[in-house]
């Protein structure tokens, strides 16, 4: 898992309004991260990059 490669795709897709997509790759980047995996860099700082991450992840799979 590339969790950049990962964030930019969910983003690509939620500005296409592709949705089952963005959901799929949001899955996957949220599994990622909470098994441990690294966040994808937003800010630089990791614990808050994570903690945005999984919100963004939220969101999507809520909408």
């Amino acid at each position: 898992m590339d969790p950049d490669a990962a964030w930019y795709e969910i983003s690509e897709y939620v500005q296409n309004a592709e949705w089952a997509e963005a959901r799929e790759r949001a899955l996957d980047l949220r599994h990622w991260l909470e098994t441990g995996g690294l966040a994808p860099k937003i800010t630089g700082h990791e614990s808050f990059d994570r903690i945005a991450a999984k919100a963004a992840c939220n969101a999507v799979l809520e909408r």
